[in-house]
């Protein structure tokens, strides 16, 4: 059932999505990370996943979707180097191009934490605080169950191309899909309270 509102909030920061509500469960964040043929970005997306600075455990999932480039490669490496922390899926053979959604019927069910997000291999986190800022603003608005952001796109260079405003106010599932080129789906980190469920977060992070 989708819940009547969500409290959209625009804060510095990605979009979180609630999964258990107040239940305590480790790690509090997982990360998803969806990628196919990155290798030119996949390394600098790990660097900012690996490199936030949080006080609670967090873990971060990426699947790769049968790569033809060397994206395995690279994953494998930090894989390898950060064992505790990244817990990677390879697939051997292309599933979005048999019409599966990857957040939602493959990682989606391997994951227990409390709090979703969502970068894709060709996107990255610009603050070491991202998580972090996320969390704390979720944890002390039980009322706000998603948050979003703006974004900066950048060329291959670094170099800003154009600034993307987040939205503010009050939305429900529906809303937030119409809208989804505002919201910036490639770089939300989403939360889900009791009222939505897993799969429900998962099919708008995809969508």
């Amino acid at each position: 059932m989708i819940a009547e509102k969500i409290h959209l909030v625009f804060i510095d920061s990605l979009i979180f999505i609630k999964i258990k509500g107040d239940e305590l469960v480790q790690p509090e964040v997982t990360l998803i990370c969806s990628t196919y043929n990155h290798e030119k970005y996949i390394a600098q997306a790990i660097e900012s996943f690996v490199n936030q600075k949080t006080t609670f455990k967090y873990e971060v999932v990426i699947h790769d979707d049968c790569s033809t480039d060397k994206t395995v490669d690279i994953i494998k490496r930090y894989a390898e180097k950060y064992p505790n922390l990244i817990r990677p899926i390879y697939e051997e053979e292309n599933q979005y191009s048999k019409g599966k959604k990857i957040s939602l019927e493959i990682v989606s069910p391997t994951i227990q934490s409390k709090y979703m997000c969502f970068c894709e291999g060709d996107d990255y986190l610009v603050s070491e605080e991202k998580l972090q800022k996320q969390y704390d603003y979720m944890e002390s608005h039980p009322e706000c169950t998603l948050c979003s952001h703006s974004i900066k796109n950048v060329d291959i260079y670094g170099n800003d191309v154009s600034v993307r405003v987040g939205l503010e106010g009050d939305y429900n599932i529906v809303d937030i899909l119409d809208e989804k080129e505002y919201i910036l789906i490639l770089t939300i980190i989403v939360a889900i309270t009791n009222d939505i469920d897993r799969a429900q977060a998962s099919a708008a992070a995809s969508s």
